[in-house]
């Protein structure tokens, strides 16, 4: 998998379903959030928008209890604004107890 430019082919690894896994390591800073998203989402998603997107997630989902977030997030993801993309919209956030509590 890489960048469309790169020669990108639609490839696609289920997690959990893998054969083979590959990690990344990301500095520690105070108050990082990672977003992972299937395609579905960030295929829409401008890059130089990317941050005010984490920010609204963080902004209006982090503070919920985890029921109503899931029916919040799962509301927003199938009225996602792009139309007649059918893509699969899954989205993780892994958030450091300090940036939710920010």
């Amino acid at each position: 998998m890489g960048p469309r430019a790169a020669g990108f082919a639609n490839e696609t690894d289920a997690l959990g379903h893998s054969a083979s896994w590959t990690s990344r390591t990301f500095p520690r800073e105070g108050g990082a959030v990672v977003l992972l998203a299937t395609d579905g989402v960030a295929d829409d998603l401008l890059p130089e928008r990317i941050d005010g997107f984490v920010q609204w997630l963080m902004d209006d989902f982090a503070g919920m209890a985890p029921t109503q977030r899931w029916r919040a997030l799962q509301r927003e993801l199938k009225d996602w604004p792009t139309p007649h993309h059918t893509d699969d919209k899954t989205l993780v956030v892994l958030a450091q107890r300090e940036a939710v509590l920010a």
